[in-house]
């Protein structure tokens, strides 16, 4: 990620600094920046290859191609339902503001506003297809009402007072994520239905005590209601971060003297815009995390030795092998909040505090 980072970084500032040899020079400009662009792939790709372990089998290069295909066209729609949403309504609010005739500073005003609705009904518009995106791109299983993993779903969600939602079993040898997701909008039906995928080497490594655990997170989510929080705080976020960038930009025109400086101000003010947003998104997700895991204890009943093993087992911990300091912070907050909460209610009520 760093290395992708650091990469889109460095072609940023050369797209920036070389105007004046790609006006000259387009075509040989062009055919030296994608040059670059495959090149650092190839590298990356490389890197890859020497950081997977001796024993991972080597996947077949026709089922692995076929699935990039499938991520590609199916996220291309995606993004272009984002695109269409956002677009759409800006034109909308254009037309609208055309028709009435309205005055320069209520036009500017509508078009903010038709913004925002465009922003959000981009984001709600790629939620909601996700799971039927999803299920286009990953090899997956319906799972029936008769098999065991559907049950115990079911059992699971009704203890949240949640609705159970769809489930699906991934079969894909090398897309085994470790942990259980869930995507989707609760209102919605049929092929948009809010769909949670589940790995099949995880059903196969771990007991069902820890599988149950973990599933009672994923429905702890839903009952919390942490995805409108995700959403909310995502939505904001975007806008906090166009406008800071626009603002810097326009903030340049006028204090730097220097025609490169205004060039990049923008571009380095949206990279330090995202990078605060990505900390925030990051800070609120392990938030979440410990609320969804002291739910699951106190509220619905998991055992927390197997809440506590499941986290383990989903990173294989051993001597050689441990677990990452944010995933041993995460369960020692766990037991540090539930230590405290029993000392809580179990002190007399006439003990101070």
């Amino acid at each position: 990620r760093l290395a992708s980072f650091c990469g889109i970084f460095t072609q940023l500032a050369l797209i920036i600094s070389s105007g004046t040899v790609r006006e000259s020079f387009p075509l040989v400009a062009n055919a030296l920046f994608i040059g670059a662009v495959l090149y650092q792939s190839w590298i990356q790709a490389k890197l890859e290859r020497s950081l997977r372990t001796h024993e991972d089998k080597r996947p077949d290069f026709g089922d692995h191609f076929e699935v990039a295909l499938r991520a590609m066209f199916w996220g291309s729609l995606a993004t272009g339902l984002y695109v269409c949403v956002l677009f759409g309504a800006v034109k909308a609010t254009a037309m609208a503001v055309a028709i009435y005739k309205l005055p320069t500073l209520w036009a500017s005003i509508a078009l903010v506003f038709g913004g925002f609705a465009g922003v959000i009904g981009g984001l709600m518009a790629t939620f909601a297809v996700t799971p039927f995106i999803l299920r286009k791109i990953l090899q997956s299983k319906d799972q029936s009402s008769a098999s065991i993993l559907h049950n115990i779903v079911t059992r699971i969600y009704a203890r949240a007072a949640v609705p159970a939602p769809r489930v699906c079993l991934l079969t894909h040898e090398r897309l085994q994520p470790q942990i259980p997701f869930l995507v989707g909008l609760k209102a919605l039906k049929g092929p948009f239905t809010p769909t949670l995928f589940v790995s099949e080497k995880l059903t196969q490594r771990i007991p069902y005590s820890e599988l149950e655990a973990l599933l009672a997170v994923d429905a702890a989510h839903t009952a919390l209601k942490h995805m409108r929080r995700r959403f909310t705080l995502s939505f904001g976020l975007i806008l906090a971060c166009t406008f800071a960038a626009s603002f810097l930009g326009i903030l340049a025109q006028f204090v730097f003297q220097n025609p490169i400086a205004k060039l990049i101000a923008a571009p380095f003010a949206a990279i330090f815009a995202f990078v605060v947003a990505g900390r925030l998104l990051s800070q609120q997700w392990r938030f979440q995390e410990l609320e969804a895991d002291t739910h699951c204890v106190l509220a619905m009943g998991i055992d927390q030795e197997s809440l506590v093993g499941a986290i383990r087992s989903l990173h294989e911990e051993s001597v050689e092998n441990p677990i990452p300091p944010l995933v041993a912070r995460r369960i020692k907050a766990l037991e540090y909040y539930l230590e405290h909460h029993k000392a809580l209610h179990s002190a007399p009520a006439d003990q101070p505090l």
